[in-house]
């Protein structure tokens, strides 16, 4: 399973969706309701995981334009309404915050606070157990290019997921992995393969934690010291050139990332949070325009930066610089993609060849740490960071000495 498919079954298990209690239902609607349950689980799951961001109305969620929903999406129609809206209507899950837009957007939907309310309850209720979990099947070997182990009840995670002060979608989201590390004892093991376009470890498992958020993360990794690479791609890079004091403003990023992304949040009117995803997601290659949990407008606004634009040409030429230092790497990238014979442009694969460069290295990194530790597979991968435990009684200077020794590249760590 992956993480939503755990989400799913657990919303599906609750009571958020009952409506025996409510009014009776005959035969009919009985077996509609069961179906509408399973999708509305589904639906519920997606914007929790921040899959259905709206592109133009934040904290709304799009779910699409009504005829997608009844037919596309399998809802259907039942009486005078769609099975979608009659059962909506009735348990009150989703409530219309702004209008459809010809040509411009479809609606943006909420959850309504009767929801919100009732799924509070229920996992404030966390140890008395009121949602029956599976165990987690394990991944067959074969599945798989690596795996680690950690060890965790989740516990750490029930005083944040009864903080009313934080946001409904985290408390939710760290329901579902405290509810389900919780049935588990000893190691759990988090399974990795390489991605597709690219060499570093993608974690794959309901209870994969690479793409949580790192402040729940943190919470069921709390008897573990995480070692984080800081401005990993633009470090590795600048580790790459013959001259990096050519890159004064990649420079100026890897000296103090805090200050740059704070400098383009002022003038661009940006969240911090959104220019951290903005630049990472420029060194991986990929398209601003594509990172659909931005407003557009914000979007915008950050390629419009001239700080950003300033980065974006050091990049450039500095891609270039790689190039001619690796041939071996953009021939094989060239050869892999066959993009000479799709008629791509030279520059849409300096951006994949360079990331393959980073990503590739950054395993190399994270291994070389881990080999630093008594039992290197009691470890978590993520991404351009690694979760050792605490009893390990690492430090900074240990990890850069043994990065340096390792790739011979001058690197800076942050610990937490």
């Amino acid at each position: 399973m992956q993480p939503k498919e755990l989400l799913n079954e657990l919303l599906y298990n609750s009571t958020l969706f009952d409506l025996h209690k409510r009014y009776v239902m005959k035969k009919p609607e009985q077996k509609k309701y069961d179906k509408w349950k399973l999708l509305i689980s589904d639906l519920v799951s997606s914007c929790i995981l921040g899959h259905r961001k709206h592109n133009t109305h934040d904290e709304c969620f799009d779910l699409g334009t009504a005829k997608k929903r009844n037919k596309n999406d399998s809802f259907g129609q039942f009486n005078q309404l769609s099975m979608f809206d009659h059962f909506n209507e009735r348990v009150g899950v989703f409530y219309t915050a702004a209008p459809y837009l010809s040509g411009k957007h479809n609606e943006g939907w909420k959850f309504t606070k009767q929801f919100e309310s009732m799924a509070s309850i229920i996992i404030s209720n966390i140890d008395k157990k009121t949602v029956n979990v599976k165990p987690w099947s394990y991944i067959e070997t074969g599945q798989f290019e690596y795996k680690t182990f950690i060890q965790s009840d989740g516990s750490a995670l029930v005083p944040f997921i009864r903080d009313v002060s934080k946001t409904f979608m985290d408390r939710i989201i760290a329901w579902s992995y405290c509810s389900s590390l919780s049935v588990h004892e000893g190691d759990i093991p988090q399974y990795y393969n390489n991605g597709a376009n690219a060499p570093w470890y993608y974690g794959k498992g309901s209870l994969n934690l690479q793409m949580v958020r790192s402040e729940i993360r943190d919470l069921i990794m709390d008897d573990y010291d995480y070692f984080d690479v800081n401005a990993a791609a633009y470090s590795i890079w600048l580790n790459e050139v013959s001259t990096p004091n050519d890159y004064q403003t990649i420079q100026r990023y890897v000296n103090d990332t805090k200050k740059f992304r704070n400098e383009i949040a002022t003038n661009a009117c940006m969240r911090i949070e959104d220019v951290k995803e903005c630049i990472n997601a420029f060194g991986n290659g990929s398209r601003i325009t594509s990172m659909k949990n931005i407003l557009q407008s914000k979007q915008k606004a950050f390629r419009d930066n001239e700080t950003f634009k300033l980065l974006k040409v050091e990049v450039k030429q500095l891609q270039r610089e790689i190039e001619i230092k690796h041939p071996i790497l953009y021939k094989y990238w060239d050869d892999k993609r066959g993009l000479n014979k799709l008629g791509h442009k030279k520059g849409s694969y300096h951006n994949h060849a360079s990331r393959v460069l980073y990503q590739s290295k950054l395993n190399e990194i994270l291994q070389s740490i881990a080999d630093l530790t008594t039992e290197p597979k009691h470890c978590l991968f993520v991404f351009d960071g690694i979760y050792i435990p605490k009893s390990e009684s690492l430090n900074i200077s240990d990890v850069e000495a043994a990065v340096m020794k390792s790739t011979a590249y001058k690197l800076t760590f942050s610990k937490k």
